[in-house]
């Protein structure tokens, strides 16, 4: 996950899951970590694996990622994400491109993610 992201999930909270590992700023690098994330090193971020990210939105904030494949032709595939907002199944709607890859997209509905969290 980008570094990028996971300063902007820590912005938001995201400081109480245990990852395998940290983005240090200062040394410009990523650590693996042994033990429980020690919150006393402010400049230490979360690099948390993405599902760790999606599952943590699921869990604290009741904000659903479904990330899809859809057949836009014959044979032709692209990817597309919708995000559910709480438990009534009503899907948020985003008039955006599709996306080439599952990466495009994974990371296009984690950055909503983000950003509806932090409007709110």
């Amino acid at each position: 996950m980008p570094v990028e992201l996971a300063l902007k999930l820590k912005s938001l909270g995201f400081d109480d899951v245990f990852c395998f590992a940290v983005y240090n700023p200062i040394h410009n690098g990523y650590a693996l970590q042994s033990g429980k994330y020690n919150s006393q090193y402010e400049i230490t971020i979360l690099a948390p694996l993405w599902q760790q990210a999606f599952d943590w939105f699921r869990e604290k904030h009741n904000k659903h990622a479904i990330i899809y494949k859809i057949e836009i032709s014959e044979g032709v595939y692209n990817w597309d994400w919708d995000i559910v907002v709480g438990n009534d199944e009503d899907e948020m709607e985003f008039d955006l491109p599709l996306c080439e890859t599952y990466y495009e997209a994974r990371l296009a509905c984690l950055e909503k993610l983000i950003e509806l969290t932090t409007q709110h």
